[in-house]
């Protein structure tokens, strides 16, 4: 029923988008950090710098290991040259649209095609409307469901999100033509708060475990 309800919001939604995420990026700040958990693998997204038009961004990625959580600083573990990870790659992204403009592994030593991943950018571009109150998850007793936020390390849960929603894009992949619905912070504070603390994709969850401030990359 509530995915139901969400198509029938898409479908009469004004044209007009309320967000988008690159937009939400332009008040970022080189090391600023983020670590998303999808299924068994941990990503680290780092602002790396600003380049005139273009936004540098580090995506390192990480097993989760079976039974575990991780413990310890993920700002050591990049400092020191993020020891076990499976994937590091630098994109340099044009701030107007979104698209990346090169990619670079530095785990393959190799530059990449532009075209290999299409998940970073088309989120990015990706035109989200707020979903109203009404029409939001709720909790066994009623309150609205907030995700948790974790900033350094420490997570609260007394934080208000706003949601919104969006469909991807009908281009074969695996969220071909599927709503997603993510939560971004409804109130600023020393946390990124321009980038979903969780994502709902249907019946696949992105989320937000920590994130954080002032990382310096070792590569």
């Amino acid at each position: 029923m509530r995915t139901f309800l969400l198509s029938l919001l898409v479908l009469f939604l004004p044209l007009v988008a309320d967000v988008t995420l690159i937009n939400q990026l332009q008040r970022a700040k080189a090391g600023d950090f983020l670590v998303t958990l999808q299924g068994r693998t941990y990503t680290l997204l780092l602002i790396k710098e600003f380049q005139g038009n273009s936004l540098v961004i580090e995506e390192i990625s990480f097993p989760k290991q079976k039974g575990g959580r991780i413990d310890f600083s993920w700002k050591t573990w990049v400092e020191q040259g993020a020891p076990g990870h499976t994937s590091w790659i630098r994109s340099e992204i044009e701030s107007a649209t979104g698209q990346i403009q090169s990619c670079y592994s530095y785990s393959e030593r190799k530059w990449l095609s532009t075209t290999c991943d299409s998940f970073l950018p088309t989120l990015l571009s990706l035109h989200f409307q707020q979903v109203s109150d009404s029409q939001r998850a709720k909790t066994g007793s009623g309150h609205l469901w907030q995700p948790p936020l974790s900033f350094q390390g420490k997570q609260r849960r007394d934080l208000p999100f706003n949601a919104y929603v969006g469909r991807w894009p009908c281009d074969n992949s695996l969220l071909s033509g599927r709503l997603l619905t993510i939560y971004l912070p409804a109130q600023e504070g020393p946390y990124p708060d321009y980038f979903p603390y969780w994502i709902d994709v249907q019946d696949y969850k992105i989320r937000v475990v920590d994130t954080g401030s002032g990382l310096l990359s070792s590569s």
